[in-house]
């Protein structure tokens, strides 16, 4: 590139030859990911609801149906208890970008990670040069361990005398693939939650009467229409409503309150449909149900409002490990299974999570469950009774031999937002008992409904969501335990819970704006140089881009600040951006003195001195250091001054000469460009 041009602040020629360079390179984005095993030959039995995520929806059960299922395993953690194994899986994350060297000259520019505080970047991958850029395997490419990518430098000069010497120095040419890779982070996150008690007794002990019939949460007075009725307390409690049957749309009669022969593991799907307007559940035909969430209140429904579901979150999945409320741990160790024992004797095929959140708030009904004492079998008993449809008779007792507050629910909501570049994993696991509902958006896209056997699903959201379909997305879960005996809740979700947005650097930025005061030419230029150095003056290797805005905020163009130095103009109202400075940076800026005007520059907000300009090239500068957490502003205040009488001088002449002789050193080199290209051999 040929620069030719005439200063504004005197009328002397220069000329300059420069040659630069502008590649388009390719940035991926990937992660060391934690990886749910999953495959028919786990222990617990879960619904493999995937249909591809192609956002054509699920493989949501049926009724009788051939229900896809998977499986997920248990390993060891000690202490008798078992986890569901993983393994690490390099994944990406988000998709590719392009970008010009001049657009992005360095890693800050281009890092995803960054802000984000559920990963970071710990590797650079720089593809080899025969290489397969969708490779995963190592050998295809060079690898930069660090501990922050802003070590890290890109250069487009292949003479750069670091390369070679420092690995942390990247030559960036045409095509070149860089890949980050992120480690995940660790940390908690609580969901705020409600949980509902439920009754089925109104004296502790009354399930049904034959004035009444049923009691508590499933007495008459809570049911509307003449559908089959959603009951809690299973068969063995008395309350008439155990056998009640309800046919689907397909024909199909089941249970809704007992064991579902007919079903896998006891289910019974398709008691609910979806969410209306108001995000209330909304039941299948022929289906009656009492206000059971957030709907309202029901005789022998207490509410617990202000609770919360603890998260452990290791990058973007989450999994539910305990339930506090009233400042207190209602329950904990929910990421653990075990097979509950009673009388020294192990249930080795039932697998829970121990989820009893409300025996520390029982309500009419009591805790029920434990065995107390032997019949003439030598049959263990428990000792609480109900009185019922089936005349007095004992609770069954629990699988762990422990008194619990069963017959409950729960109910939370989330929302997460994906970028359109997001390709990541989008999922959801459950595994327990009982109905567990799950809508996306009011759409139901997880239906383990009845009352059953622990059993799980695998839901991939992407069935329900465009790649790169940009928004906010909302979740509501729908759980209750509605049986006796045990109780299972095991959760877990993986969810971008940070949005991938145009990235911030962690550091700071430099902002310098110009200003006009008096009457002036809106068209005038001034001229600024730039110099920077590290928090104890050593050159600073990293190149940055100099933002120049129009006074509406629009960006008009950008100017290249390479090895420390850059320059850069500016119109009145104008102003320069310099992004991802580290916390340290000093900076200089010099102004180029401009006839008629006088210079006073504002420091962050510290105003100096006023500068009477009366020597044309001299230089007016402002200095400072970016601090850390604020972003740097610098103003510089020019004021015209008042014109003097015109005493003579060189007119107009000096300005022909110059321009005269300019033109003609360009024309010289030109045509000394073309002979050397003729001489060249063909």
């Amino acid at each position: 590139v040929l620069t030719a041009a005439l200063t504004g602040a005197s009328p002397v020629m220069m000329l300059a030859a420069r040659e630069t360079t502008n590649p388009t390179f390719t940035v991926q984005y990937y992660a060391n990911l934690e990886v749910t095993d999953r495959d028919s030959g786990g222990y617990l039995e879960i619904l493999n609801t995937d249909n591809g995520g192609i956002n054509q929806g699920g493989k949501l059960p049926t009724n009788g149906g051939n229900t896809p299922t998977t499986g997920l395993y248990l390993v060891d953690a000690g202490n008798g208890k078992r986890e569901v194994r993983t393994h690490m899986e390099l994944t990406k994350l988000y998709s590719e970008n392009q970008y010009d060297y001049w657009e992005a000259p360095g890693l800050p520019y281009v890092n995803v990670f960054r802000g984000n505080g559920n990963y970071t970047a710990t590797q650079v991958w720089v593809l080899d040069e025969d290489g397969d850029p969708n490779s995963t395997n190592a050998a295809d490419w060079t690898i930069i361990n660090v501990s922050d990518p802003s070590q890290v430098r890109l250069t487009n000069n292949p003479n750069d005398p670091e390369l070679g010497k420092n690995n942390n120095v990247i030559l960036i040419e045409q095509g070149t693939v860089l890949r980050l890779v992120a480690n995940q982070t660790e940390s908690s996150y609580d969901n705020a939650a409600t949980f509902y008690d439920y009754d089925i007794t109104d004296d502790g002990w009354t399930t049904w009467d034959g004035t009444y019939g049923s009691h508590g949460i499933n007495s008459g007075s809570n049911y509307t229409g003449s559908g089959a009725k959603l009951a809690f307390g299973n068969k063995n409690t008395g309350t008439s409503l155990g056998g009640e049957t309800w046919s689907d749309s397909q024909g199909v009669e089941n249970t809704l309150n007992a064991y579902n022969s007919g079903s896998l593991d006891g289910c019974t799907f398709g008691l609910v449909t979806g969410l209306d307007d108001s995000g209330h559940i909304e039941y299948a035909n022929n289906v009656s149900a009492p206000k059971l969430f957030n709907d309202g209140d029901a005789h022998g429904k207490t509410i617990y409002n202000g609770w919360s579901l603890n998260f452990n979150r290791v990058g973007d999945t989450y999994t539910l490990s305990s339930v506090s409320g009233g400042n207190e741990t209602k329950v904990e160790g929910l990421e653990y299974f075990n097979n509950p024992v009673t009388n020294g004797t192990a249930y080795t095929h039932i697998w829970t999570n121990n989820f009893w959140p409300l025996d520390k708030n029982h309500g009419k009904d009591g805790l029920t469950g434990a065995y107390s004492h032997h019949d003439a079998n030598g049959d263990a008993k428990a000792q609480q009774w109900y009185f019922g449809y089936d005349g007095n008779q004992n609770y069954p007792s629990s699988d762990d031999g422990v008194n619990h507050n069963n017959l409950f629910g729960m109910q939370y909501t989330l929302e997460f937002e994906l970028t359109e570049d997001y390709v990541g994993p989008l999922e959801y696991y459950f595994f327990g008992d009982d109905d567990m509902w799950v809508f996306l958006d009011g759409r139901l896209v997880c239906d383990i409904g009845g009352v059953h056997s622990s059993v799980g699903a695998y839901v991939n959201l992407w069935d329900y969501i465009a790649k790169g379909d940009a928004g906010t997305h909302t979740l509501k879960f729908y759980y209750t335990e509605r049986g006796l005996s045990g109780s299972t809740c095991y959760m877990q979700f993986t969810l971008p819970s940070v949005s991938q947005v145009p990235p911030e650097y962690q550091n700071a930025q430099l902002k310098i704006l110009k200003q006009v005061q008096g009457d002036a030419d809106p068209d005038q230029v001034f001229d600024f140089t730039i110099h920077i150095t590290d928090k104890d003056d050593n050159p600073i290797p990293a190149n940055y881009l100099i933002e120049i805005y129009e006074p509406n905020g629009s960006q008009k163009g950008s100017e290249p600040l390479v090895g420390g130095t850059g320059r850069f103009s500016l119109k009145a109202n104008e102003y320069a951006i310099i992004r991802y400075l580290q916390y340290g940076t000093k900076y200089t800026i010099s102004e180029t003195a401009c006839p008629g005007y006088t210079v006073t520059t504002i420091v962050d907000n510290r105003v100096g001195e006023e500068a009477a300009v009366y020597e044309d090239n001299k230089t007016w500068t402002a200095n400072g250091e970016v601090e850390s957490g604020n972003n740097s502003n610098i103003t510089f205040i020019n004021k015209v001054r008042p014109k003097l009488p015109e005493t003579g001088g060189s007119g107009t002449l000096l300005y022909t000469t110059g321009g005269t002789a300019l033109l003609a050193a360009a024309l010289l080199y030109d045509i000394r460009r073309r002979k050397a290209q003729r001489s060249k051999p063909q």
